[in-house]
């Protein structure tokens, strides 16, 4: 398979496996980084849209949990979260519109204990998982000003080992961190960019520290926190 199309998201496991979310081929494709001989196969969606248990439409992040061999993918043009047993092709829906407000859900993870937590960038907010199902989680007023507790834009999310969540808020700026532990409810931010930029990427490092690249308008730029 030859794809001329970029990753929406990517997922490193622990035993080299590249996933690449392709939006526009409606699929989840992967390859070893060990073996060079490996050819891509396809993990998710079978080459065309639809809204089917086996096919995607659009869709966005993906997240692997090894532990249960379970892909998690950001349905986004069904509106929906659909988890894939890996070696299977049909897709079980964890939540939708039909259980709740969703509008193009863009990114994924889950924490230690194997919660799922959406980022619904459309919504400018996060849902987030519990032993009572779904509630929203951050920006449930769903507005965009600057404050501690809303979003505007966001996107990357990751959890760090110390169990805070980290989201990149594009338009606003910053990287904001949720204590799930410590400070159930309350944001604080990790740093202020030295170069506004938005649609850029944040990676968390194994030192803990961020690394912010690219984005517009500072495509040549780095930065570390």
């Amino acid at each position: 398979m030859n794809f001329c199309e970029q990753c929406f998201d990517i997922f490193v496991s622990e035993d080299q496996i590249l996933l690449c979310s392709l939006s526009q081929q409606h699929q989840i494709i992967s390859k070893s980084l060990l073996d060079q001989w490996d050819y891509l196969s396809t993990v998710a969606g079978i080459g065309s849209e639809g809204s089917t248990s086996i096919t995607l439409r659009n869709r966005r992040g993906i997240f692997l949990d090894e532990n249960n061999a379970n892909l998690f993918v950001a349905d986004c043009g069904n509106n929906r979260i659909q988890k894939f047993h890996l070696g299977s092709f049909e897709g079980e829906t964890i939540i939708s519109n039909q259980t709740f407000p969703l509008n193009c859900p863009n990114g994924i993870t889950l924490d230690d204990q194997g919660f799922v937590f959406v980022v619904n960038s459309s919504n400018n907010r996060i849902l987030g998982q519990n032993p009572n199902g779904f509630h929203c989680f951050i920006g449930c007023e769903q507005s965009v000003e600057p404050n501690p507790n809303q979003l505007n834009s966001l996107s990357n999310r990751h959890f760090d080992s110390f169990g805070n969540l980290l989201v990149v808020d594009q338009q606003n700026q910053r990287i904001q961190r949720f204590d799930l532990i410590l400070y159930s409810g309350q944001w604080t931010t990790t740093g202020n960019m030295s170069v506004a930029r938005q649609w850029h990427t944040a990676s968390i490092l194994f030192n803990k520290a961020i690394l912010v690249t690219g984005g517009c308008c500072a495509l040549n730029s780095a930065e570390l926190y």
